[in-house]
């Protein structure tokens, strides 16, 4: 009897992958990706801190596809490496480390809020107020509600009244803001002190 043993073939370094290299402003979860290669049955995809040791143990481990979206424990504002592992039943092969960079985020906040010292109840409140984004990331291209409320306290809760909403005006970039007024109706049956 003749028996043939053939030696077994490394995989191929995964190429393409994406986040690209360098990448900035990934928002999570972030989408992972890569080229498929030769002689590989599954991926381990390793990510870790940029500037820390890279574990010994993958992030995900036995991806059989060739793209793979995540979470984790990734946090805005942080520069992450990440390598794929191309593996077979007796081999892998490391492929290249790559970085990216997660997005920062914005923070916005609303400032100079003007309205009349008082009004009658049914009247319509006009407020001119301000939103600036003291963040360090811009809000991209998102669409958000100003909401208006009175109420007897500083917190917003279910007892307070709520009055409107308004559509930003504009995105904002990293200490951006933009002013608009809002008209508002209150109710007939309105009455007392409020904070806006």
């Amino acid at each position: 009897v003749v028996v043939t043993v053939i030696a077994p073939t490394a995989p191929s370094p995964v190429t393409q992958m994406l986040p690209a290299a360098g990448a900035t402003n990934v928002v999570l979860p972030v989408n992972l990706s890569w080229i498929p290669v030769a002689n590989a049955s599954s991926y381990d995809i390793y990510i870790w801190p940029s500037g820390t040791t890279q574990p010994s143990i993958p992030t995900i481990d036995n991806v059989t596809g060739i793209n793979r979206q995540h979470t984790g424990n990734l946090q805005y504002g942080i520069t992450y490496e990440w390598q794929v592992v191309a593996k077979n039943s007796c081999l892998e092969t490391p492929g290249t480390i790559q970085t990216f960079s997660t997005a920062e985020l914005p923070d916005l906040i609303v400032s100079q809020v003007q309205t009349p010292p008082s009004l009658f109840a049914g009247e319509d409140l006009t407020v001119t107020y301000t939103v600036t984004n003291q963040g360090t990331g811009s809000t991209g291209s998102r669409s958000w509600k100003d909401g208006f409320y009175l109420s007897t306290d500083n917190t917003v809760s279910p007892e307070d009244l709520y009055l409107g909403e308004a559509s930003n005006v504009s995105f904002l970039v990293s200490q951006q803001a933009y002013t608009q007024t809002q008209t508002l109706p209150v109710p007939t049956t309105t009455n007392g002190r409020f904070k806006l």
